[in-house]
């Protein structure tokens, strides 16, 4: 567990100490464990990704970029369309064309 989180992990173990049957003790145990997985899970993710701002300004800005590039291509002339794809697919330009 979290260092944030040693009670809340003190208390669960003595809750054990309550429950009635066996489908019951199984149900808090995956219970349980789900739950200190999910929490160090995101404690050590959150040491990852610093800032969720800075994580979200990133993907936002790749995603106009994706958009950008897209509707730059989309408002091409068809013919300026073609040999882009024949550079893309196929390694053609104006002067050779070679196939992979």
């Amino acid at each position: 567990m979290p260092p944030h989180r040693k009670d809340w992990a003190e208390a669960m173990l003595n809750e054990m100490a309550y429950v009635k049957s066996r489908r019951a003790a199984w149900h808090w145990l995956l219970g349980c464990t789900l739950f200190a997985i999910r929490e160090r899970a995101s404690y050590e993710l959150g040491g990852v990704f610093m800032n969720r701002r800075i994580f979200k300004f990133l993907f936002g800005l790749s995603a106009a970029s994706v958009i950008a590039v897209t509707g730059v291509y989309a408002i091409q002339k068809p013919y300026q369309r073609e040999r882009i794809l024949l550079f893309v697919f196929h390694g053609c330009t104006k002067y050779s064309c070679t196939r992979h």
